[in-house]
């Protein structure tokens, strides 16, 4: 079929074409090579169809040329059309390609749409990879503030907001309105200003808006809880965790018997446990003051573990996996049980038992019997001031001492009858 032969564009001749409803046809200019006006069922556009020089990205000619497509015929005149289409042929004529160019640039526009975020929720999820691409602070750390910068975004319900939606005002509003704890709310601010520090140093606001409340309007910390178990409460939560599942049981457990933080515990990887030398070796990046941290382990603790050995695990499985091989979540549950078994379901809040207070009763109830350096030592604090600067021994006989003291005491049967035997089970 032969295309239809060219005429000079008009403005009448496009008042005929865009007539509604839209038919189909090309109509091409007598006196611009290659413009035309592109008509369809659903829209009209201008166009300059031109052969660009050299060779296609295939290594061959261009064929039949390129169609570049740049303006709706329903918005731009046939006046501004032909100049733009003769401003087009000039660049061409340069050795320059429209077409490509555009696309070229589209791409780009594109791109950067998925890199830069838009909403505060894409911001939030580019700051999480952002630090969970450092090796500092340490994991524990990074978790908290992605956690927190979390809760505080949720509650001012900004996810899918633009940065401009947070102001002073909401964050003022935020910390009024809030509930919880005093320690919760001051964590949701420091959350909060840490991420909008991050987007201020990537150019996503101007001002991190917490900076602006005044010195009253920001949470203060918490104070420091105070809650110190006896040993006959300890005592009670070893027998209570005895109807959790075997992870959870057993996880509970090894915290009791080494003081560690939570997650330090229950995250455990076979890989940092060290059976020959009777020790755990954590990873920096899992500790909170981002040091590698060495538990000896007494023969309590040794045994627990080696019941729970299986014959070839991996460095990366879980010492005490969930149910779907992943670290147990549900701690609040397992909270809740264990307060209630101890009789502390209705206590206050601040002395209700949470698994942080085992490590202030290990140094509280030790501390007749060692210094409070191989004890700091055992639970991972770090040395200050002058000790920090000189003194760098590891104290390690000194921490095995003070571990296999207070499994004695923790699990003295003579003072408890609820202790449960551990199974002892060695692989070779």
């Amino acid at each position: 079929m032969m295309p239809a032969p060219a005429i000079k564009i008009t403005e009448a001749v496009r008042s005929v074409a865009l007539r509604r409803p839209l038919k189909p046809v090309v109509i091409r200019d007598s006196e611009i090579s290659g413009f035309a006006l592109h008509v369809t069922t659903r829209r009209a556009f201008w166009a300059l169809t031109y052969q660009p020089r050299g060779l296609s990205p295939s290594g061959k000619r261009w064929g039949g040329g390129v169609r570049h497509e740049f303006c709706s015929a329903e918005m731009m005149s046939v006046s501004e059309a032909r100049g733009t289409a003769l401003a087009l042929k000039s660049q061409v004529r340069a050795g320059r390609s429209p077409h490509h160019e555009a696309m070229a640039a589209r791409a780009n526009v594109e791109a950067s749409r998925t890199i830069i975020p838009t909403t505060v929720g894409e911001a939030l999820d580019a700051y999480a990879r952002a630090l969970s691409a450092r090796t500092a602070p340490s994991e524990w750390s990074r978790r908290q503030a992605v956690h927190y910068a979390r809760k505080a975004i949720r509650l001012m319900r900004a996810e899918t907001l633009p940065f401009a939606a947070i102001d002073v005002r909401t964050a003022r509003l935020l910390f009024e309105t809030m509930t919880g704890s005093q320690a919760e709310k001051y964590q949701v601010h420091s959350g909060l200003r840490r991420f909008l520090t991050w987007a201020r140093r990537q150019d996503l606001v101007a001002v991190n808006v917490c900076d602006l409340l005044e010195r009253d309007e920001r949470p203060k910390p918490g104070k420091p809880r105070a809650n110190v178990p006896s040993l006959k409460e300890l005592r009670a939560v070893w027998t209570a965790v005895q109807s959790e599942s075997a992870s959870a049981r057993d996880a509970v457990r090894l915290l009791l018997l080494t003081a560690l933080r939570r997650d330090e515990g229950v995250e455990l990887p076979w890989g940092e446990v060290d059976l020959v030398n009777r020790c755990l070796v954590i990873s920096g990046e899992r500790m909170k003051n981002e040091e590698p941290h060495e538990v000896p382990l007494s023969p309590r603790a040794l045994a627990l573990l080696q019941a729970r050995m299986p014959a070839n695990p991996s460095p990366h499985d879980l010492v005490f996996p969930s149910s779907v091989g992943k670290p147990i979540a549900n701690w609040g549950a397992i909270l809740t049980r264990i307060r209630k078994a101890i009789g502390e379901a209705d206590s206050p809040k601040a002395q209700r038992f949470v698994f942080h207070d085992i490590r202030r009763s290990f140094v509280s109830l030790l501390s007749d019997e060692f210094d409070v350096d191989a004890l700091d030592r055992a639970i991972a604090h770090k040395r200050s001031g002058v000790a920090a600067t000189y003194n760098h021994s590891s104290r390690m006989d000194a921490r095995a001492r003070a571990f296999s003291r207070w499994a004695d005491l923790l699990l003295d049967e003579a003072a408890s009858g609820n202790v449960v035997p551990l199974a002892r089970r060695v692989h070779v």
